[in-house]
């Protein structure tokens, strides 16, 4: 979940969907336990609404 700019810009720019981008400065390849869990939280909320959806 840690990419440098260039690459993450390239990419999230030619995303045609919703979308949030979380810049965490100066952590380097470091991750924030915050990052993690608004990562992962992200994670389980969107599968969640796919098994909501297909009921």
């Amino acid at each position: 979940m840690t990419c440098p700019p260039t690459t993450i810009y390239s990419a999230y720019n030619v995303i045609n969907a919703p979308k949030k981008l979380f810049i965490a400065e100066n952590t380097g390849h470091y991750t924030y336990l915050e990052q993690m869990n608004s990562a992962w939280n992200w994670i389980m909320d969107y599968l969640k609404s796919q098994v909501q959806n297909a009921k």
